[in-house]
């Protein structure tokens, strides 16, 4: 398989931390609001309470530390923090966190 040329999106840039798409991330932080889309749609609502108990299917029992790494605006990190954990959440958006 021949790659296209240009950049390759899996290779690191900048001190390791590959480039984020301009227009990806325009649209997570002008457009798209994931906590709303989680919590309001009926689609969201169910991918959101079905995530939970498949997390607790494969966490240690609270107390424990949880990082949720990608977390966003950290919806997930909020319910586990409910739940006992030690629960921090990074993203790499500064408009996300």
């Amino acid at each position: 398989m021949t790659r296209p040329s240009g950049v390759d999106p899996c290779q690191p840039h900048n001190g390791g931390v590959p480039e984020l798409d301009p227009a990806v991330l325009a649209f997570y932080c002008d457009r798209y609001d994931e906590d709303q889309r989680l919590v309001s749609s009926p689609h969201g609502r169910l991918e959101f309470l079905r995530m939970q108990p498949l997390l607790r299917r494969y966490l240690p029992p609270p107390p424990a530390a949880i990082l949720d790494v990608g977390g966003g605006t950290g919806i997930h990190a909020r319910w586990l923090a409910q739940e006992g954990y030690e629960s921090a959440c990074s993203t790499r958006s500064q408009t996300m966190s």
